[in-house]
């Protein structure tokens, strides 16, 4: 049932929640090379025995510790807690209108003599792109 949300209580069995039941595996793969289950859980502040039984399966964490653990060792909520972003969903980025839009940017910059920092290109970027991509 890969795929499927398939929460468990406490002793294990299937109950209404929302923890992937890929959980386990997935927190190994955001762990891996970066804590061992005793440092993950002094870096979060949760007990060793209780993130153990994260590992095992035998519980799950709550909300807060899931996010705690997606902020903890860089990887995304969407991905830790199951979920799966299949090619329909993601956006689909017009590279013609990007390209147009960053050379207006860098254009427009130049003429007015202005140097933007990378945070300010990526700005107004960002916001001709979506104006740009409204009026197509």
């Amino acid at each position: 049932m890969t795929g499927q949300i398939v929460p468990r209580s406490k002793q294990g069995k299937a109950m209404s929640g929302v923890i992937h039941e890929d959980f386990p595996a997935r927190l190994r793969v955001a762990i891996k090379g970066k804590f061992t289950q005793q440092s993950l859980a002094s870096e979060i502040g949760y007990s060793v025995s209780g993130v153990k039984k994260w590992f095992s399966g035998h519980t799950d964490p709550s909300w807060s510790a899931v996010v705690l653990i997606a902020r903890t060792c860089g990887v995304s909520l969407d991905w830790l807690a199951g979920r799966e972003l299949n090619e329909a969903s993601k956006p689909e980025i017009d590279v013609e209108t990007l390209s147009a839009v960053i050379r207006e940017v860098a254009l427009n910059a130049s003429e007015r003599q202005e140097v933007l920092s990378p945070q300010e290109t990526a700005k107004w970027v960002s916001q001709l792109y979506r104006v740009s991509m409204r009026m197509k």
